[in-house]
């Protein structure tokens, strides 16, 4: 509380930098390279991004609750802001994994992922519209390019990660 929550960058910071080096493969840990500094700039950046959204988002609904004329209005807008809130959350999302992977290293080999957060996004979107289509039948069958596409898109050095298909191709 004294902190404003702003020691929980350098809290994750320590927390990954633990798990990082308990994790052990051919008895060598892996390393976090990553600082509370970045952690700190990448949040104002989402701050940024989200916080007018939300605020317009609050007023409009505010005024849709004194105005019943404003309600189709406040639909249209709601439809807009849940659409762009979740595609700019699974492109956060990919941005994020892309910072912890070019912040991971191993035997002094850098992770990296490739790709673009865009791309990861629509696959993303793509896959909600297909679970609500379907009533959350499809989702299992949703979520496979968009996970597939981000483990296409890890590496390490020059290695990429594989993730076979469902058909053994």
């Amino acid at each position: 509380i004294p902190t404003l929550g702003f020691y929980r960058f350098w809290a994750k910071t320590k927390l990954r930098r633990h798990f990082w080096s308990s994790v052990k493969l051919d008895g060598e840990s892996f390393e976090y390279t990553g600082t509370p500094k970045e952690l700190l700039i990448g949040f104002f950046v989402a701050l940024i991004v989200f916080l007018p959204m939300i605020l317009i988002m609050t007023g409009v609904s505010f005024l849709a609750a004194s105005d019943p004329d404003f309600r189709i209005v406040f639909g249209i807008t709601y439809f807009i802001f849940i659409t762009l809130f979740s595609f700019l959350s699974f492109y956060a999302f990919f941005a994020a994994r892309r910072y912890r992977m070019s912040r991971t290293v191993f035997r002094g080999i850098r992770g990296a992922m490739i790709g673009k957060p865009s791309a990861y996004a629509l696959r993303g979107m793509r896959m909600i519209l297909l679970s609500a289509l379907t009533l959350g039948i499809a989702t299992p069958y949703a979520e496979i390019p968009v996970t597939r596409y981000l483990v296409k898109n890890s590496r390490f050095g020059n290695q990429d990660f594989d993730c076979p298909s469902l058909h053994g191709g």
